[in-house]
């Protein structure tokens, strides 16, 4: 399974969740952070920084994690999902309602991959 993460605070609840589902299977776990050139670009420091507090935050130190960058959070994580041969992908969603999507215009991450992916997405709310 590949989970997608920007390994905020807010994602750390998601992320036990997930561990214990993959856990339940004894399924393999990857993260992922996509690092994209316009809105949230990071440094290799900066990331890893991030990465490092978010499993001091979470009592958690043994997971994989790749950093792939891309032009957009989406298409990172359809090109990687793709190469390394994934047969889960999970996404944290804040799962905005409908009425906030036509109000603001656009779709959530979660919702654009899971109509483009040739695989399974589970979207857990955080």
């Amino acid at each position: 399974m590949l989970f997608a993460c920007d390994f905020s605070e807010d994602a750390i609840l998601a992320f036990k969740n997930v561990l214990a589902f993959t856990d339940s299977f004894s399924a393999k776990l990857k993260l992922i952070y996509i690092n994209t050139p316009y809105k949230s670009f990071k440094s290799t420091n900066e990331i890893e920084e991030k990465i490092s507090n978010f499993f001091f935050k979470s009592n958690d130190t043994s997971q994989e994690v790749v950093i792939y960058d891309d032009y957009t959070i989406e298409q990172g994580l359809l090109n990687y999902s793709q190469k390394g041969g994934f047969d889960l992908l999970a996404i944290p969603t804040r799962g905005r309602k409908p009425f906030l999507h036509f109000l603001l215009g656009s779709r959530s991450i979660g919702e654009d991959v899971a109509n483009h992916a040739n695989i399974p997405v589970l979207t857990i709310k955080i």
